[in-house]
């Protein structure tokens, strides 16, 4: 295991995102009880889980689904932009594709792009925007928000944030 203080002094951070909990934790999915005040309202489409060292930014993005996001540990700092005008965000849409390994090169390879989206994320650096480049982004005003160790902030499909 990698000390937190040596990433920190190297510059790097460890992230594992967009991870199944069913799929790859399975032990973990009866520690997770639906919430009292959406019983019976909500399907669960995905039950995913981030894990981080501290040391990450995300890319400025939305997800497509309504979520629930829990802090079981730490803090983590978010900025959520206003839905109603997306175009001050310059987001683009990165496209989905097939990857194929070569055994004998030790390489992945694009085998095919495929028609639909990926991610939609925006060029934009969030600590240090570049307003020549991205003129519209000196006009947002994202809300702040830090949530704690037990708190669950409820994120609403396409809301702009970078977490």
């Amino acid at each position: 295991m990698v000390e937190n203080s040596t990433l920190k002094k190297n510059n790097v951070s460890a992230y594992l995102e967009y991870s199944s909990i069913p799929e790859y934790m399975p032990e973990l999915e009866d520690d997770i009880q639906e919430f009292p005040f959406v019983k019976g309202m909500l399907t669960r489409r995905h039950l995913n889980i981030w894990i981080s060292d501290g040391n990450t930014l995300g890319k400025l993005h939305f997800d497509p689904f309504d979520n629930f996001l829990c802090m079981i540990s730490g803090k983590k700092q978010l900025m959520i932009f206003e839905p109603h005008d997306n175009t001050q965000l310059y987001e683009g849409h990165i496209p989905e594709a097939i990857l194929g390994y070569q055994a004998e090169t030790g390489k992945f390879r694009r085998k095919k792009l495929l028609d639909s989206t990926a991610m939609v994320m925006s060029p934009v650096d969030i600590l240090n925007p570049d307003f020549n480049r991205f003129p519209g982004f000196a006009k947002t005003y994202p809300m702040n928000c830090t949530i704690s160790e037990g708190e669950v902030l409820f994120m609403p499909a396409d809301r702009k944030s970078v977490v």
